[in-house]
């Protein structure tokens, strides 16, 4: 029996789109994981076990939307191996996460009743975080930098570059100048690129790059989702939870 590395239905594709040199480097970081928690897993988060929840949950063939994050929260009762989602943390609606929900009620998509976004995970949303790991902010000092241990990067890009291949259609979102950065390995126009600033306070009502980029509470994301999805006779997501 073949042994998964990363998760069920994305080893494929993910070794297909490498280049031998780069998927050597993908089972060094496979193992670096694994030795870094094991060392230090009360200091991380997320937990081990939820580390590529986001590929588990959502296949390779069925992604239909890609919403890309940045870095997991540095609270071990937050971090659910999901970009944005908090699971059933009561106090959900902070900061990013509460810019998301008033979003998608204002676009008419639906009401979030929790953060718990593993509902969009199973329908095909891709909740992938560009790094994989944070540091455990209740056992740890340094919670505000950006834990580079691990070459996390490698697999995000392989995994986008890997979705732009396929035939079947995907929406790309990318909110902030982080996941703006990695648009240059989508360019198959098959696809959908939706683009916005990132929800977080700071940044949900600033359009970046001189205005050709939305501010997030006026990129209108979920809407051109659904209107995407019933243009190429999808099913459409669900995002109420």
């Amino acid at each position: 029996m073949t042994e998964v590395v990363f998760a069920e239905g994305w080893d494929a594709p993910l070794k297909q789109t490498a280049a031998p040199l780069e998927w050597t480097n993908l089972l060094a970081l496979k193992a670096a994981a694994d030795e870094y928690y094991a060392q230090n897993g009360a200091l991380l988060t997320p937990t081990r076990a939820n580390l590529y929840r986001a590929l588990e949950l959502t296949s390779f063939a069925a992604t239909k939307v890609v919403i890309l994050g940045q870095d997991p929260y540095p609270d071990a009762n937050k971090a659910t191996g999901l970009a944005f989602s908090v699971g059933q943390n009561e106090n959900w609606r902070r900061d990013s996460l509460a810019a998301i929900a008033d979003l998608v009620e204002r676009n008419e998509s639906g009401t979030l009743n929790s953060g718990d976004l593993t509902s969009w995970a199973q329908q095909g949303v891709l909740l992938l975080n560009t790094r994989l790991n944070h540091r455990n902010a209740a056992v740890d000092q340094h919670t505000q930098v950006v834990d580079r241990t691990l070459n996390w990067p490698l697999l995000t890009r392989l995994i986008l570059q890997a979705l732009n291949q396929r035939t079947e259609p995907v929406i790309f979102v990318l909110w902030g100048n982080d996941a703006l950065t990695l648009e240059k390995y989508l360019h198959n126009p098959q696809h959908l690129i939706i683009r916005a600033s990132h929800p977080s306070q700071m940044s949900r009502r600033r359009p970046l790059h001189k205005g050709k980029v939305k501010a997030f509470d006026r990129s209108q994301t979920f809407r051109k989702i659904d209107a995407w999805l019933a243009q190429q006779q999808q099913e459409p997501i669900i995002w109420t939870n």
